[in-house]
C-alpha cells in the first residue's frame, strides 16, 4: 500500500524541484509526497554531504498517511476546497 508523508511546504521547497506539483492542503502551508519518493529526494540532497544514516531517518517526524487515513485527510475541508475554490 502506498504510504504518503504530510511535510511542510517551506521545508519541500528545499528538497524537491516538483514541490509545485505536490498536492498541497488548501491554504498551500502542506503537502503529500510519496514516503519512497521523498527519501530518494533526501538521498540525493544530503546524500553527499552525509552518509544515509539511522540518525537521518529518525529525524523524520512527519505523519505518514495510507489508505483510509489518507482518504479522509485529502476529502477533509482542510485538504479539499470549497466549490468556488481550487487546489493550490
Amino acid at each position: 500500500m502506498n504510504k504518503y508523508y504530510v511535510i511542510p511546504v517551506s521545508e519541500l521547497k528545499e528538497i524537491d524541484p516538483d514541490w509545485k506539483t505536490r498536492r498541497k492542503n488548501v491554504d498551500a502551508t502542506e503537502a503529500i509526497i510519496h514516503v519512497e519518493t521523498y527519501e530518494r529526494l533526501v538521498v540525493a540532497t544530503v546524500g553527499s554531504i552525509m552518509s544515509l544514516s539511522e540518525d537521518l531517518t529518525e529525524k523524520n517526524t512527519y505523519p505518514v498517511y495510507q489508505g483510509r487515513d489518507l482518504r479522509e485527510l485529502l476529502n477533509s475541508p482542510g485538504w479539499t476546497p470549497d466549490q468556488e475554490g481550487g487546489l493550490r
